[in-house]
């Protein structure tokens, strides 16, 4: 399995993975920049993608919260056919082994993300699903929107393991 890092619908998610912080909007734009920065600095010492399996403790040692990571690899792919955990720029992800395009990614303590076909998305939207994140400080804020339209932020919803399964079928070349 690989992520396909030219296709049009990894494009601005790989970005976000890569430097998260590129896409917050924030009342403090020196705060930003440092932590811009500092990314920036840490990038030399990663890999742009690969298996859980080549992590020693892949849970603990990617620097997301250990829930998030069993969020994003055992509890959203539970309908799943095939086994579809990657990492990417140190973030767990879901990518289609077939496609190379990620459907699902995890960050820091509290978010992960689900990409979804414009029905499951209303829906999930419906459902208290959000695509706008304030950070608890009041400092930061991270809109989906600007990863791309068919991305929202999970919220431990009943029905986020049926519309990954969708998402996982409806990949497909639609999302570009």
């Amino acid at each position: 399995m690989q992520v396909d890092f030219s296709h049009p619908a990894n494009q601005r998610v790989i970005e976000y993975l890569k430097n998260p912080y590129l896409f917050y909007d924030s009342s403090s734009k020196e705060a930003l920049q440092k932590y811009r920065k500092l990314r920036e600095r840490h990038l030399a010492n990663i890999k742009a993608e690969q298996s859980p399996e080549q992590i020693e403790q892949p849970y603990y040692d990617l620097g997301i919260a250990a829930k998030i990571v069993a969020r994003v690899w055992d509890e959203l792919p539970y309908y799943l056919p095939e086994e579809c955990r990657w990492v990417v720029y140190e973030h767990p992800v879901l990518v289609h082994p077939k496609s190379g395009i990620i459907f699902a990614w995890g960050d820091g303590a509290k978010v992960y993300a689900i990409r979804l076909p414009d029905r499951e998305r209303s829906h999930a939207i419906a459902h208290a699903a959000t695509t706008v994140l304030e950070h608890p400080d009041g400092i930061m804020q991270l809109d989906l929107e600007k990863i791309g339209p068919e991305w929202i932020l999970g919220a431990w919803l009943y029905p986020e393991t049926r519309w990954c399964l969708t998402a996982y079928e409806r990949i497909d070349g639609r999302f570009k």
